[in-house]
């Protein structure tokens, strides 16, 4: 079961395509991740669980916080737990609010795969398997310092999701590797496209001498590049 789980988050998080033993047949495995509804990059994942399903045979879900609400979340996780499926796969988007549940499922006896967001010591922390993912700042980090290798000395970062403290980590690490301040640089952007747009407009009309702008994916980057 555990091998099941872990070649199902690889694949989910990574589209790789790993497979594992028919054994899986049968077993529920549930995916829970900390976007809302109008986030379309988690459409991929969601593509990578529903492949992973049919490859080992096993029943899949995706569940999320509608609005992305981290309170939310923890009580979809809670929710799960309760039914008891083979595997829970989820997202450490805060680990003040998420830590709790996710160690009382692990405490009941559920294996569980941290993806995405968090580190792999906060993972280790809660119990679980392993981390499939990236920690948040290291990648802002070393896409400021490449970012300041090619000259830039400013930037805004357009934060469409502020409710999810860790992937403000990826705007820190980039302020971290430019060598500045973040100060006002983020904004709390939304997810309304107009408004994103307004907003980034308003923002770089303000700041003239504004030299990159770091988006944290389609939700924001598609209104900003319009």
């Amino acid at each position: 079961m555990k091998k099941t789980l872990i070649a199902m988050a690889a694949a989910a998080v990574a589209f790789t395509g790993l497979t594992a033993p028919s054994y899986a047949e049968g077993e529920r495995f549930v995916l829970i991740s900390h976007a809302p509804d109008s986030d379309s990059w988690w459409n991929t994942i969601k593509n990578g669980l529903a492949l992973a399903g049919e490859q080992v045979g096993a029943e899949v879900e995706y569940r999320n916080p509608p609005t992305g609400d981290i309170a939310d979340m923890a009580r979809i996780i809670e929710q799960t737990a309760a039914s008891n499926p083979d595997g829970i796969i989820t997202t450490l988007a805060d680990p003040d609010v998420l830590s709790g549940p996710i160690q009382n499922a692990v405490a009941k006896g559920i294996p569980v795969i941290i993806i995405n967001s968090g580190t792999p010591e906060q993972a280790a922390d809660v119990g679980a398997l392993m981390y499939v993912g990236q920690p948040e700042y290291d990648a802002g980090l070393a896409a400021g310092q490449r970012a300041k290798r090619d000259g830039i000395g400013s930037f805004l970062c357009v934060n469409h999701v502020v409710s999810n403290p860790v992937v403000g980590e990826r705007c820190r690490g980039f302020a971290d590797g430019l060598g500045v301040e973040l100060g006002d640089s983020m904004i709390d952007s939304g997810q309304d496209p107009a408004e994103i747009k307004n907003k980034v407009k308003a923002y770089l009309t303000a700041n003239p001498d504004t030299e990159a702008v770091l988006t944290l994916g389609p939700t924001s980057a598609d209104p900003t590049i319009g």
